[in-house]
């Protein structure tokens, strides 16, 4: 069986990785020249590994990727690194229930209905009755407005901007009930992960076809074309696995009402800057959460905090990112202007942050990378199937109720994978 796999991301590579050992021949085209998708690594001179553009890692319950990874010879290293809290001008733990007594600045009672209300998602594996109230009343309703006005929703609105309120509660119970205090992540980065995995389907007679657009995919008789900017090339079947709105556009062949039941979500795109700096910015925090609503970066990721500077000549990695709707005005920012923006913020935060020194800065942009999900979207997910026959879509909307990331990603290339293979 002949089957071509449209993306090279963790859900095209693990789909192809389990076809291949089923014996399928197996063809992944990509429009960029690496594997990895929106987990895909740069490097620089005197880096022993390459680094992410978009922050990265794993919880230590992820089983999908873990499993993957261990299977392919490149299992996870895991950390215990800081989660905090930007508030008020200072910074706080926010990791642990100790963490949450000790805040300062909610009274006794407001901390305590938090906690309960947090451990109740987290132990709690009942998510449906959740997805028919928003994350902001059902917070409202019972952690109180205090806690909630106080740390959640702002935290809300700097994720969704003005969607937040559309957000479904079911969203934020997946964001509670996976988080573990143990992250992951892997040798060389999730490039090198997705590199292992593509070299072992190669090991089993796959091609990747790197550097390949697909512009369309047409039916021939009983068979599925691909059609590149080079060539057509006739599969058995085809799995899509960029997005809803490109699907539809290489796609010939639905009737008006078909192409209705692809839903299309709202979308984010991401923002982040990446800054290469000779010294290091917070005391052992890995991950800061901002609550301040003027701050034009939501969050802030000091990479070395939990993986070894020595891996990047020991310099030091920060990262300040964004999710932000795709007219928004800093999309239309140079370079210069939005690290202006970076800086301003990090010297809010250390005055001194110039003695840092900034060695290089990056800027990056990721379309379509945060779905804002709705009231009741289990009745909308679209199935792995299409209207086509032998024709299948996988994609970051099918993850519901997790956000996106990459351990969902290889789940949905396992299901996909199966579903082919039927």
């Amino acid at each position: 069986m002949r089957i071509g796999i449209i993306g090279a991301g963790f859900a095209g590579l693990t789909t192809a990785y389990r076809l291949a050992q089923a014996g399928a021949q197996v063809t992944v085209f990509e429009a960029s020249p690496q594997v990895g998708g929106l987990a895909q690594g740069f490097s620089q001179d005197r880096w022993d590994w390459p680094l992410e553009r978009f922050y990265h890692h794993i919880f230590s319950n992820d089983s999908a990727i873990i499993r993957l990874s261990r299977q392919v010879g490149w299992p996870p290293i895991f950390y215990r690194p800081t989660t905090a809290i930007f508030f008020h001008g200072r910074m706080y733990p926010f990791d642990t229930p100790a963490h949450l007594l000790s805040f300062p600045h909610l009274p006794y009672s407001a901390k305590v209905r938090m906690g309960v209300v947090l451990s109740f998602l987290k132990l709690s594996p009942l998510w449906r009755p959740l997805e028919s109230i928003s994350a902001h009343e059902f917070l409202t309703q019972n952690m109180g407005k205090e806690g909630y006005q106080l740390i959640w929703e702002p935290l809300l609105q700097a994720k969704f901007g003005e969607r937040y309120r559309e957000v479904s509660a079911a969203w934020f119970w997946a964001r509670i009930h996976k988080r573990t205090p143990s992250l992951g992540y892997f040798r060389r980065g999730f490039q090198g992960l997705a590199d292992q995995i593509r070299d072992s389907i190669r090991h089993m007679g796959g091609r990747f076809m790197m550097n390949s657009p697909v512009h369309s995919i047409k039916r021939r008789n009983t068979r599925l074309s691909i059609e590149t900017e080079t060539e057509a090339v006739n599969f058995d079947r085809v799995l899509v696995t960029s997005s809803t709105e490109l699907f539809l556009r290489m796609v010939r062949g639905l009737t008006p009402i078909e192409r209705e039941q692809f839903v299309k979500l709202p979308m984010l795109d991401a923002l982040v800057v990446v800054l290469v700096l000779h010294k290091p910015l917070m005391k052992h925090i890995y991950w800061l959460n901002i609550t301040d609503k003027d701050f034009p970066f939501v969050v802030m990721v000091e990479h070395t905090n939990m993986v070894d500077p020595e891996h990047y000549n020991g310099q030091r990695i920060i990262y300040l990112g964004n999710y932000l709707p795709q007219d928004h005005p800093f999309f239309n920012l140079t370079h210069s202007e939005i690290l202006k923006l970076a800086v301003k913020q990090l010297r809010t935060i250390r005055p001194d942050f110039q003695e840092l020194g900034i060695v290089d800065s990056f800027v990056h942009r990721g379309r379509g990378a945060q779905p804002v999900s709705p009231l009741n979207y289990s009745k909308h997910v679209p199935p792995l199937t299409t209207p086509i026959p032998n024709l299948f879509l996988a994609n970051m909307i099918q993850v519901y109720p997790w956000d996106r990331g990459t351990n969902y990603a290889v789940d949905l290339g396992e299901r996909a994978a199966r579903a082919m293979l039927q």
